[in-house]
């Protein structure tokens, strides 16, 4: 998971194992140029509690990751987001991308990927997004963007992306999902295959990385 904020990108990176600060400080201004722990992800590592509930934390032991209770309720909570994004579609027509929108007019993109004004006039008035912006006012993603068209696909990109970082940090040693424009599948599952082969008293920690 990676955000632009600004000049500065922030990535979630999971630490493998005790002594965080001992494990992060050699990469810094090598790899990464500050971090805390948690940050702008706090308590995105559901821990599973000896009641049976589940709690949201920023470290944990390996095998106290509630994996199946917290994909099934993502999952459920996902189908029934695609679900009414679906409803608004088959309501209003299903809307052009940006991308469609600047082939039709013959337009090229600017510097940085920026469509011309145009494009997003045309884009935003699409009467499904007009309708998606009105039941979610304060949601300020794109719903083409974050749905897409197909279910199958939005939900396996839901739940590989849910415990995926940008890189982990294993004794030390900085490993980093390969560089791809599109989510990586093999990277979640690689990050996943880890976390779920390691001793169970193994400690994860999610830390915020500025770059």
């Amino acid at each position: 998971m990676v955000v632009h904020h600004n000049e500065c990108m922030h990535a979630l990176v999971f630490v493998l194992g005790d002594k965080v600060d001992d494990q992060l400080r050699p990469l810094l201004r090598k790899e990464i140029d500050f971090y805390v722990i948690g940050g702008r992800w706090s308590g995105i590592l559901p821990k599973r509690k000896r009641d049976g509930t589940i709690k949201g934390v920023d470290s944990l032991r390996a095998g106290e990751i509630a994996w199946e209770e917290t994909l099934a309720d993502l999952e459920q909570k996902a189908k029934a987001a695609f679900a009414e994004w679906q409803q608004i579609c088959d309501r209003h027509g299903r809307p052009k991308s940006r991308l469609e929108i600047s082939r039709e007019l013959g337009l090229d993109t600017g510097r940085c990927g920026r469509y011309p004004p145009e494009v997003y006039a045309i884009y935003r008035e699409q009467p499904a997004l007009l309708a998606y912006d009105e039941a979610h006012p304060d949601d300020i993603y794109c719903p083409i963007n974050r749905f897409g068209f197909d279910e199958e696909e939005y939900l396996r990109g839901v739940l590989d992306g849910r415990l995926t970082p940008h890189a982990l940090v294993v004794a030390g040693k900085w490993i980093e999902q390969p560089f791809s424009l599109d989510p990586e599948p093999q990277w979640s599952a690689t990050v996943r295959d880890r976390l779920l082969s390691i001793h169970p008293d193994t400690r994860v920690t999610a830390v915020d990385v500025h770059f």
